[in-house]
């Protein structure tokens, strides 16, 4: 074996030369940290400002001990928003879930006969001018059956059949003009009735169509997940007769928005602001449960969203 002599000149050059090389790796490695980050900042450029609040009321002459009241904040992170602050006039607790879903944990040890409390709330908000890459956590979730998306239905598959595409993008928008054209709206349902009896019944409000949508496009293992929230272009005042439901396709790395009820795809991204990631898959103690968008402990006490 040739064995490599140096003299102390050449240790020291060569010493030199590979410092300056690491030194070059470590400054390039800051830089594109550097870009990352701003890249990411400048992909939630929208400011949005949303107020709303609610009123509950003590409907007895009785005084009430330790009232839970539960309500949803916009979800943290997705691919068209991200949350920047929440305040309400009242303590709370942040509660949140594995997707992000975020709620707002309010109690009152002491809730007096007949007294009125008001609760104001207000998020701020970036949203993104097109979707932003997001990983696709619980796959094996978002394709899947569950309650009120019965994915795997024979009735359900026979409509998933009609869409044989090779590419998930025209099956996703077939699917969406499919539920559009063949559900006629109902005016608001109050129980959630699920995908199959939108299929049987061709009728619905939102959720009915949000669900069907969501049943064929799992039918076809193309990942999907349910949407509650508002849509909204300007800063505003949320109202409780706004609230909608639709649903999200992962598409090209991005979870993007599809409205059945109102036939858009991929349109007007960043007017659809998430309140709630519904699902029956994914563990979660979050209270409310399934398209509900808060939850009071005592029946005596009312809530009103203003």
């Amino acid at each position: 074996m040739r064995l490599l002599k140096m003299n102390a000149t050449q240790c020291q050059a060569l010493f030199i030369k590979y410092e300056n090389i690491t030194v070059l790796a470590l400054v390039l490695v800051s830089l594109l940290l550097i870009f990352t980050l701003e890249k990411k900042a400048q992909d939630y450029t929208i400011e949005r400002k949303f107020r709303y609040s609610f009123i509950l009321q003590n409907k007895t002459n009785q005084l009430l001990n330790n009232v839970d009241f539960w309500v949803y904040a916009p979800v943290a992170e997705t691919s068209n928003q991200k949350v920047i602050n929440i305040s309400a006039s009242h303590e709370y607790e942040l509660l949140s879930d594995k997707l992000g879903n975020q709620v707002l944990h309010f109690t009152f040890s002491k809730f007096a006969p007949f007294a009125s409390k008001v609760i104001k709330l207000e998020t701020d908000l970036l949203l993104s001018e097109m979707p932003v890459n997001k990983k696709l956590a619980f796959k094996k979730e978002f394709i899947a059956a569950e309650k009120y998306v019965e994915a795997n239905h024979p009735k359900i598959s026979q409509i998933a059949q009609q869409f044989t595409d090779a590419t998930e993008i025209t099956n996703a928008r077939n699917a969406l003009e499919w539920v559009h054209q063949n559900v006629k709206y109902a005016g608001y349902i109050e129980d959630d009735r699920g995908a199959l009896y939108a299929l049987k019944t061709r009728k619905g409000d939102c959720t009915e169509y949000m669900y069907l949508y969501t049943a064929l496009m799992r039918n076809k293992g193309i990942p999907v997940r349910n949407i509650g929230g508002y849509v909204y272009n300007e800063d505003k005042v949320l109202k409780a007769e706004d609230f909608h439901n639709w649903s999200e396709v992962y598409l090209d790395g991005k979870w993007q928005v599809v409205d059945p009820q109102n036939g858009i795809f991929l349109e007007k991204q960043n007017h659809y602001v998430a309140f709630r990631i519904i699902t029956n898959k994914v563990a979660s103690k979050l209270a409310p449960s399934n398209t509900q968008r808060f939850a009071i402990s005592n029946p005596d006490i009312s809530v009103k969203m203003n």
